[in-house]
């Protein structure tokens, strides 16, 4: 029962449901009623006397100290000081029952843990002191003199207390002994189960809706050197960052897998929750009349239902109000869902899909713990619902790329997981390894107020005020109402960061996990709303708070114990520090107070006896410091659910301090402001019912100019304020060395630089001392530099322009203005930070147009390199800013009019920039026909036109498309060979694109075969494949490739020059070839592609009438060897789907080519090179398995028995052996019916021979098939076999053994039967 359920007690008492009472530990004092609340009452009432008791009573700590002052004793501070976490031998009388069985005194193994800061001095007349701590002589134990009422002053539930279960027996059997019930009964089911029965009442458990289907592949990434931070930033971080997630083993060594993820697919959720104001808080008086809290002091009311918002994958937002909070909602969202057990049971982690994210602090207002009295500017809650992520196995360098759907939605979510699947697994084969840059020893040796100065953070409580707070924790542990105070501090900064946000942020949690590698590490991003910065978390945690497995598996892994390790890592030195903090007192108690704490936590829902310590208080070691940590489990009771167990067990003891209730509201006096993110908890949720949860320390929060980062610490009767303050500043400097060494967060020196730099242009130019210099370029391309980092220092630029303009309008500033742009040329061409920085980049090409706009024709000379800056930035750059550039240049320099033409499309053919140069080209072309006059001659139209076609692989954008045909139309008078091939170039573009082409008249058809039979044809083909192939390695869905397939068939079905035939030929021949299969799912996707367009290709009329023997000899009959080749392979699920294809394929030449002027070309292929053998061997292992694969081997056989009959006649037995087999052993009734009309055919073809009697033998019981269609065929083949195997079939009809399968009447009722059924 709870301190407070006055109401709970009253009714058991009423109903006489107990006879004996375990009064708890504390904290409190034993005199104060509000202290004990219904333990008062259980006392005895408020004289104390026990006359006519009706319980036995066990008081432990607290308890016993009510039982030894309700009886007229005496309980002061302890004389030698509170005893918290400290565990000492015990001596006792052996006089005690409670004892019975227990050695006397820690040398024999009676040891105890002590958590009090009151002693008993006198027990009074009723109660005699029965047991003594060895180390100080406290009494810890008192036995009434009459009634079987006990008191300890230890724990005997602690971990670290020997015989705690046999003093509870003896307790038991000693209230047995008095009439107190039955010692058997044992232990009841759970001691204080977790508070989630009230709830329970109000929450019905979802229906399930749904069930989660999963797919995914996997890959090896660290065979090709590349790491999952180079995947993260490239598939998930890049850009802006933002709705992406990377719960990050950095600490390989101490965990296995990492989970990354961003924005998904149809089942992705964004959900962030803010809870309501904090209600007014209230001091309670000694007047109340019951306090509902079950210890005194301040209380606060629960908060009113908080406010979730969900954007989902279309971007629809949707705001609710949460009547039950969002723990609650959590809880229904998973349970409404279930994952496929198959599909799971085949990843070897626990994240089958979920959510993903962090619960604040502050989101105990929805647990079983005290409401919060400060309010976060964060969200309290913030998670996504992640369908698509990977998974890095850090023990075997493998990837899992997972993707989930709802089977509910059918086949097309299942392609959409499958193609994103696809195209992730070849983003990260495209991934070069990237060079681990050093760390850097920058502020190795900064003190922590050098590093705070460097940073610009400051603390939220000064030192002194932490001091005075950590003092004034103490008093609350000697006056015994708390144990152990975990206080925090919070370090915040708020200010202008220069430089692209997402960029420095992702540079500094780079650095963080190479100088602090931690195996709990994360960076999380979410968008709160359109008009705010993103919230980033970036934490190194090496603490787990909670993690529970798919099988109702609990651990929690608490750190308690901090030492900064001693350089060089591994040392005498380092070892020491790591005994020392080993052996060290305080630390061990602070640590084993948190470990009892969640040992309680998780016993009120788990099964009673499975609460074990398998790992007590061992050292782990980190990048910067030695920590205590220890290991906790237990199983999770059946009752209960995943988010039970959070409501229980929220926020982790380890940054509470113990008893965790009564030292919340201490630490809600003395901090003055909230956690938010920091000292809460972030992981997943997962799907299974799994989760894994951190603690949030060692973390940097940033949103806008927002940063924070906590730190705190366990203060305890033994901490040293001086030390405890220290050892913030300890745990802060690795965060605060990182920002440090992080270039976009120290503008100062930038700053200073630009104001420098712009100074000393405007005071030479108002002295009159200015001259034209050189390296002014260099310069004033610093100020760029700056410039492109803050655009608040756009300032200095805009101060030396202007003053070019009024002062120095000359010859020279426009020199000097060239310099500059011939600096930012070299800084965009071969400075990465220009490259690669989207926001230096856009400023850089501003000033490039005002440069422009400021010297005129002096820029022509510069065109080519205006344009290649142009197309070295990054893709996400705006094109405003490109159209800028070419408006000046036009306006302002129009000798570059036409110059513009040759280095853009050098640019597209030569570079790996292709597209950017293509961008450019549409640019120019643009503003030319944009001009009113529209001057543009004919000739060059045509000539750009033919370019830009050129350039655009058969493929062109639709502004590009809109801008040929808008340059063709100036060339519509024009039949120059210009101009007719882009018409048709153009036109076989859109032979290329599926919904043109359905309506292509003949003069249309006509232009499109001009082009292609005789305009560049080989570089044509070049360009259709590479597309297609660019195409299927980047499909979206399964609609998206099959178009792109038509497209491809529609090219080859066209094309009928020879030349263009021998070239396709070629190209079938590599693309089917099986020795360039990698097995991935869209190299499959395009061998399918491929031999669907060779069978199309192949099947057009004519094709193979032209008597190109040397053709079809030497060019066909290699792709006709790799389609063979293809039924080796053993079939897997798609190489059997593609085996079929292929025999369809090989099919249809024998079907199209059986009329050619050369003779059959798939007879000609099997005649040679002894193919006939190879090929009976391969027919012969292929299953039966549709009527379009039995069709298709039906005219392969006879195929093979018309190339090669003596060598055929060989290999056909074994035909028949495969059949016969098919037909006794399928369970497939369709199979075994192809089966039995394959063997018919083959029989017929191995005419009398010895093996054909053998055959016919056993096929003679099938005559009498349960299957009507079997035996049809079974007998119409006895009958006609008769011919060639008369006395065979004579001799099987008059048989004994024919009766009992045929008939009674042998051959003639067979007959009968066969004429009856029409044969």
């Amino acid at each position: 029962m709870k301190n407070d359920d006055f109401a709970g007690v009253e009714a058991l008492r009423n109903a006489r449901a107990f006879s004996r009472v375990v009064i708890g530990p504390g904290p409190g004092t034993p005199t104060k009623d509000e202290d004990l609340g219904v333990s008062v009452e259980l006392l005895g009432g408020e004289n104390g006397d026990g006359k006519g008791c009706e319980w036995a009573i066990l008081g432990v700590c607290l308890g016993h100290q009510a039982l030894v002052a309700r009886s007229g004793g005496t309980c002061v501070k302890n004389p030698k000081g509170p005893a918290h976490g400290r565990v000492v031998g015990v001596k006792h009388d052996f006089k005690c029952i409670l004892f019975d069985g227990v050695p006397s005194g820690g040398e024999n193994g009676f040891v105890v843990t002590r958590y009090h800061s009151l002693a008993t001095t006198a027990c009074g007349a009723e109660f005699v002191e029965r047991a003594w701590a060895e180390d100080d002589g406290t009494v810890m134990a008192i036995e009434h003199v009459e009634l079987p009422r006990f008191g300890v002053q230890f724990h005997p539930e602690s971990v670290c207390t020997a015989f705690g279960e046999v003093m509870i027996r003896n307790f038991l059997r000693a209230c047995e002994n008095a009439g107190f019930g039955n010692a058997a009964l044992g232990v009841p089911r759970a001691l204080g189960d977790a508070d989630v029965s009230d709830e329970g009442a109000m929450r019905a458990v979802p229906v399930l809706t749904s069930t989660v289907r999963l797919v995914h592949d996997v890959l090896n990434v660290r065979e090709r050197g590349v790491s999952s931070e180079d995947v993260f930033w490239s598939v998930f971080g890049g850009d802006d960052g933002t709705d992406c997630f990377w719960l990050d083993t950095a600490d390989e060594s101490k965990g296995r897998f990492s989970f990354m993820g961003g924005r998904g697919g149809k089942m992705w959720r964004r959900a962030t929750f803010k809870l309501a104001h904090a209600p007014e808080c209230r001091d309670h008086t000694a007047g109340d009349e019951k306090v509902r809290w079950r210890v005194g002091g301040v209380s606060c009311a629960r908060r009113a239902p908080g406010t979730l918002t969900i954007e989902d994958a279309s971007g629809t937002k949707t705001t609710s109000t949460l009547e039950r909070g969002f723990v609650q909602w959590l809880d229904d969202e998973l349970r409404r869902r279930d994952v496929s057990k198959a599909d799971a049971s085949a990843l070897p982690f626990d994240l089958h899909g979920g959510f993903v994210g962090y619960l604040g602090y502050e989101m105990r207002d929805e647990c079983d713990s005290l409401p919060p009295t400060k309010d976060s500017p964060l969200p309290d809650a913030a998670m996504f619902l992640t369908d698509r992520f990977i998974a890095f196995d850090h023990l075997t360098g493998d990837a899992y790329i997972v993707g989930l759907y709802d089977e509910s939605d059918g086949e097309g979510e299942r392609l959409d997981a499958e193609a994103w699947i696809v195209l992730k697994k070849s983003s990260i084969e495209s991934l070069e390894p990237t060079s681990v840059r050093a760390m850097s020893d920058a502020f190795a040796s900064a003190s922590s107020a050098e590093l705070l100065e460097k940073t610009g953070f400051s603390w939220r409580r000064t030192r002194d005020e932490y001091i005075s707070d950590i003092e004034a924790s103490q008093e609350a542990i000697v006056n015994g109402d708390t144990y152990e105070v975990c206080l925090t501090n919070m370090l915040h900064r708020s200010r202008s960061t220069p430089g692209d946000r997402a960029a420095a942020l992702r540079e500094l949690y780079s650095e963080l996990r190479r100088s602090n590698a931690a195996p709990y590490a994360s960076y999380l991003s979410f968008t709160i709303d359109e008009n705010s910065p993103p919230l980033t978390v970036l934490c190194c945690s090496p603490e787990r708070f909670l993690r529970h497995t798919q099988d109702g598996a609990l651990e929690a892994k608490p750190i308690k114990g901090t030492t900064a390790r001693a350089h060089p890592l591994g040392g005498d030195a380092d070892r020491a520090a790591a005994t020392w903090l080993e052996n060290n007192a305080k630390d061990r108690a602070e640590n084993l107070m948190i470990v009892d704490l969640l040992r309680n936590d998780l016993a009120r829902v788990s099964d009673v006896g499975s609460v074990e310590v398998p790992g007590l208080m061992k050292i782990e070691s980190y990048a910067t410091v030695h920590q205590l940590v220890s290991t906790v489990r237990s199983r999770r009771r059946s009752d209960v659910s995943q988010m039970d167990v959070v409501r229980s067990t929220y926020p982790g003891g380890s940054m509470t301090g113990a008893p965790k209730i009564r030292t919340m509201e201490i630490i809600d006096a003395l901090e003055t402001g909230p956690r938010m993110v920091y000292s809460g908890s972030i992981g997943f949720f997962s799907f299974s019912s799994a989760f894994d949860l951190n603690i949030v320390i060692r973390s940097v929060v940033a949103r806008g100019d927002d940063r924070w980062i906590g730190a705190g610490g366990a203060i305890t009767i033994l901490s040293d304020p001086e030390e405890e303050w220290r050892e913030i500043e300890l745990k802060s400097a690795a965060l605060l060395r990182a920002v440090a060494r992080n270039r976009g967060d120290s503008p100062d020196v930038v700053r200073a630089v630009c104001e420098s730099i712009s100074e000393s242009f405007i005071a030479r130019i108002e002295d009159g001392t200015y001259t034209v210099r050189e390296e002014d370029g260099a310069s004033l391309c610093a100020l760029l530099v700056g410039a492109s980092i803050d655009d608040d220092l756009l300032s200095f630029l805009k101060v030396v322009n202007d003053a070019h303009a009024t002062k120095m309008m000359g010859e020279g500033c426009r020199t000097v203005v060239c310099y500059s742009l011939k600096d930012v040329f070299v800084c965009l061409t071969r400075n990465p930070t220009f490259r690669e920085d989207k926001r230096a980049f856009e400023i850089s090409l501003r000033a490039i147009a005002l440069a422009i706009e400021h010297v005129g024709a002096l820029c022509a000379e510069f065109t080519r390199d205006i344009v290649d800056a142009m197309a070295s930035g990054p893709a996400n750059a705006k094109v405003v800013d490109i159209h800028r550039i070419v408006e000046s240049l036009l306006t302002y320099a129009p000798e570059s009019r036409y110059t513009w033409i040759e280095p853009t499309m050098t640019g597209v053919e030569s570079t790996s920039r292709g597209e950017s140069y293509l961008e450019i080209a549409e640019a120019f072309v643009s503003a030319e026909l944009d001009r009113p006059d529209r001057s543009m001659d004919p000739s060059s139209a045509a000539h750009i036109a033919d370019a830009l076609l050129k350039c655009g692989d058969l493929t062109l954008s639709a502004s590009c498309a809109e801008i040929v045909a808008a340059l063709l139309e100036l060339t519509r008078n024009r039949f120059d060979d210009v101009s007719r091939r882009c018409r048709a170039r153009l036109k076989a573009i859109e032979i290329l694109n599926d919904e043109s082409s359905r309506n292509l008249d003949e003069d249309s058809a006509d232009e499109a075969s001009y082009f292609i039979d005789n305009t560049e044809t080989d570089q044509s083909l070049t360009h259709v494949e590479s597309h297609f192939e660019e195409s299927i390695n980047a499909y979206g869905d399964a609609s998206e490739w099959r178009r792109y397939e038509r497209a491809l068939i529609r090219f080859y079905v066209r094309v009928r020059g020879d030349c263009l035939s021998e070239r396709i030929l070629r190209a079938f021949e590599e693309r089917i070839d099986p020795a360039n299969f990698d097995g991935s799912v869209h190299a499959c996707l395009a061998v399918k592609c491929h031999v669907r367009a060779f069978a199309a290709y192949i099947g057009v009329d004519g094709r193979f009438r032209r008597g190109q023997n040397s053709l079809q000899s030497s060019l066909l009959a290699p792709v006709l060897d790799n389609l063979l080749s293809w039924l080796r392979w053993r079939p897997g699920a798609a190489v059997a789907e593609i085996r079929g294809m292929v025999v369809s394929c090989l099919s249809r030449v024998a079907s199209t080519s059986r009329d050619a002027k050369d003779g059959d070309i798939l007879i000609q292929w099997l005649s040679h090179a002894s193919r006939v053998s190879d090929a009976m061997k391969i027919f012969c292992t292929l299953s039966l398995h549709s009527d379009e694969i039995a069709r298709a081997m039906g005219v392969l056989r006879r195929a093979v028995y018309a190339a090669d009959p003596d060598n055929a006649r060989a290999h056909v037995d074994q035909f028949a052996r495969k059949y016969m087999d098919d037909l006794s052993t399928s369970t497939f009734e369709h199979e075994r019916e192809r089966a039995c009309e394959a063997l018919r055919e083959t029989l017929e073809h191995m005419g009398t021979s010895t093996e054909a009697a053998a055959h016919l033998r056993e096929l003679f019981p099938f005559a009498d098939d349960a299957n009507d269609v079997i035996r049809r065929t079974v007998r119409a083949t006895l009958e006609r076999a008769k011919t060639q195997h008369s006395t065979l079939i004579e001799d099987f009809a008059s048989s004994p053994t024919a009766k009992s399968f045929v008939h009674t009447d042998g051959l003639a009722g067979l007959r009968a039967v066969s004429a009856e059924d029409g044969w």
